[in-house]
């Protein structure tokens, strides 16, 4: 998040890439950092100027499904303001090799896990570095370039990307609708644990006996 202004409360971070069948469109609006004392850094994108912005879990509002939603940030093209704005809704692809679909790897391995302020800042690194500078490891002076962030958060970030490489998890795509003030996202997409696979299987067998009873 772009730390000029409070009024505006920018937040810097574009996401790329092919993603999993749209599914439909959510209205998200900006609330704030999920920690108070989120880490800030120092990102430059190629050329452009150099920014303050905080690294860490972003909280929306989803004014569609009315709930809370929980994200990080895929697009340091945009900057994001306080009013709700259309956002695409997909998921990335748990076996794809595109720059969003490695980061939806990352979110999908570490979301949970990152709850410190430096964890956090170690997922949103690892997620831009993935983004914008691809390759097979943790990447901050490429076309991404980063500076000023806490050797914790580098440490987790290396963690991260680590960690991601040979799974096939995939996470939620917003990809905002919008020309200005909108900024797309990542979100964590829980997997269901076996036993729901399993139960969901015996419900099925269930209804395919009473069937066959009737």
């Amino acid at each position: 998040m772009n730390v000029k202004s409070i009024s505006s409360l920018f937040i810097i971070a574009a996401a790329c890439g092919i993603v999993v069948s749209t599914a439909h469109a959510d209205d998200l609006q900006y609330v704030s950092m999920q920690l108070h004392n989120a880490d800030t850094l120092y990102v430059q994108l190629g050329n452009n100027d150099k920014e303050h912005v905080y690294a860490g879990k972003i909280l929306f509002n989803d004014l569609t499904t009315h709930s809370d939603v929980a994200t990080i940030c895929a697009d340091m093209t945009s900057t994001l303001d306080g009013s709700s704005h259309d956002y695409s809704k997909s998921n990335t692809n748990g076996f794809g090799t595109s720059a969003i679909d490695l980061a939806g790897k990352i979110v999908a391995e570490n979301y949970v896990g990152a709850v410190t302020a430096d964890e956090q800042e170690g997922l949103q690194l690892a997620v831009w570095s993935a983004i914008y500078n691809g390759g097979g490891s943790l990447n901050l002076s490429g076309n991404f370039k980063a500076t000023g962030y806490s050797s914790a958060g580098k440490a987790y970030a290396e963690q991260d990307f680590s960690d991601s490489l040979g799974t096939h998890g995939s996470s939620t795509y917003f990809k905002t609708t919008s020309d200005c003030g909108g900024q797309s996202q990542l979100g964590y997409q829980p997997v269901p644990a076996p036993s729901s696979y399993l139960m969901l299987g015996l419900g099925v067998i269930g209804v395919a006996i009473r069937r066959k009873r009737a």
